[in-house]
């Protein structure tokens, strides 16, 4: 018989060992696989960091232009007012000499884009001031190193192109304080010559650029004013800067005034009366095209008759009313005339409620036609000077002392007409007297000015020519080297070649 093998075999120690040995071994991964798991952690979460600072680092700052909402030039240092006050702007300094030196400075420091730097150059060229580009000289580029020594004051004088013309060089584009004849110093009348006919010209409609025009013009004469630089006129610049503040809301209302002229009541008497017209037109009620409405003559008759009762009197109306009736009502006068509003007369409450009586009545038959409440627009014949030859200003002008004019609009329309607007309009009138707005093609500002300066932009000096000019000697002799010099190009045959 055999027994069984006792635990100090060598059987059994063998085993043990390779039991431990495989034992031991997964006791001591895992600690270096913790390790490196943690270290993996806290490698990602430096990395993490790392990105969120670079991320809460502050980016390159935007430059400041000088023309932001809130901006506001730094305050002076006792050195720079003393400079101001004694050396570039004193009192004894001419004029021209002080608004050179600081339409120099405020360019200097301003950060203008293309569109600003060239309504500003516009806006100076009105007042005189030479601001063409100099050529050949290129300055504007020209780097800090290559300035050598000169301090800012000469670097601004070398790099500026506004200038007051002075001595000798006489052209009649711009003021000249040697020959000041025709000349003046007004503020008030260049910035209304500027935002109500040079920059509504220039920009043709585009209500953000005029925008930026007066923002302009505006930054311009705060800096003057805050300067001092020529207060024996501080009250006409405080005055020109209303007129840019009055200049932007009344080119707002003046583009919304585009959609709605010549109102319903104008328009259904255009449809009604007009000869060629078509059967249905569009109301202006709407800014979106596809939104309009469009008015049929039932609705017309309609529009018509509620106006005229309402706001005509009584003997008048009765007229209107017969004639309408009897289908006798007609054009005998269309005129394009060019009239300013002078006064405006808005409903009065007792005139609402009647309105509103037949508005309540309108809705009870279910009709879809909407009835806006009507007043007058009081308005006088005038001229609009715009430099164009006009042979007949001086009848147009013994016009303007004739008796005003009365016609019928929405309520909405002269809330944004503001007295002194000009309007050039085609006027109708009917066999009884009543006139009505066929369309409206211009408004414009009520400081609508135009200044002479206009006429400049483009003006060429004559130059001298070494043709001799033409005589009655050799008249046919160049009428007869005319007339070869057309047949040289046209063969025998008469065809080209």
């Amino acid at each position: 018989m055999s027994s069984p093998a006792s635990p100090s075999s060598p059987a059994d120690s063998g085993a043990a060992s390779v039991g431990d040995t495989v034992n031991s071994k997964p006791s001591q991964r895992p600690e270096n696989a913790e390790n490196a798991e943690v270290t993996v952690v806290e490698a990602k979460a430096k990395d993490d960091e790392a990105k969120k600072k670079r991320k809460k680092r502050a980016g390159k700052k935007k430059a400041v232009t000088g023309f932001e909402e809130y901006y506001c030039d730094p305050p002076l240092t006792p050195a720079e007012y003393e400079e101001e006050k004694n050396i570039l702007y004193p009192s004894y300094r001419p004029f021209d000499a002080r608004i050179e030196e600081c339409i120099q400075r405020f360019r200097a420091r301003r950060r203008m884009t293309n569109i600003q730097d060239d309504l500003f150059s516009r806006y100076l060229y009105l007042g005189g001031v030479d601001s063409t580009q100099r050529q050949f000289q290129g300055t504007r580029n020209m780097k800090k190193e290559e300035m050598g020594g000169l301090s800012q004051g000469e670097v601004r004088d070398i790099i500026a192109d506004d200038v007051i013309q002075r001595g000798a060089s006489n052209n009649p584009r711009f003021y000249n304080p040697t020959c000041p004849e025709h000349w003046e110093v007004d503020f008030v009348g260049v910035v209304a010559g500027f935002l109500s006919v040079d920059l509504v010209e220039f920009l043709r409609g585009s209500g953000g650029h005029f925008n930026i025009g007066a923002e302009v013009v505006s930054n311009f004469l705060k800096y003057v004013y805050r300067h001092e630089v020529c207060p024996e006129y501080s009250e006409d610049i405080v005055s020109a800067l209303k007129l840019c503040d009055k200049a932007r809301a009344e080119m707002a209302a003046i583009y919304e005034l585009y959609t709605l002229v010549p109102g319903s009541f104008n328009e259904a008497c255009s449809l009604l009366f007009g000869q060629g017209d078509d059967e249905r037109h569009t109301l202006n009620t709407e800014w979106s095209l596809d939104q309009k409405k469009v008015l049929d003559k039932s609705m017309a008759r309609t529009i018509f008759g509620v106006h005229v009762a309402l706001l005509s009197d009584r003997d008048h109306s009765h007229k209107i009313s017969n004639a309408m009736k009897k289908n006798e009502l007609a054009i005998t006068e269309t005129t394009e005339q060019t009239v300013e509003v002078v006064k405006r007369i808005f409903p009065n409450e007792q005139l609402r409620a009647r309105y509103r009586s037949v508005i309540n009545h309108l809705d009870t038959l279910e009709s879809k036609l909407e009835i806006e409440v009507c007043g007058s627009l009081v308005v006088r014949p005038t001229v609009v000077i715009d430099g164009w030859d006009n042979p007949t200003a001086d009848d147009d002008k013994d016009k303007t002392a004739e008796e005003s004019e009365v016609f019928f609009v929405e309520e909405s329309i002269l809330k944004l007409l503001e007295v002194g607007m000009k309007l050039k309009a085609v006027v109708c009138t009917l066999n009884t007297n009543l006139k009505f707005i066929k369309c409206v093609h211009r408004i414009y500002h009520s400081f609508y000015t135009f200044l002479p300066q206009e006429l400049m932009f483009y003006y060429k000096e004559p130059a001298k020519g070494n043709r001799p000019a033409p005589n009655v000697h050799d008249a046919d002799e160049d009428s007869e080297n005319e007339n070869e010099r057309i047949l040289d190009g046209i063969p025998d045959d008469g065809v080209e070649e």
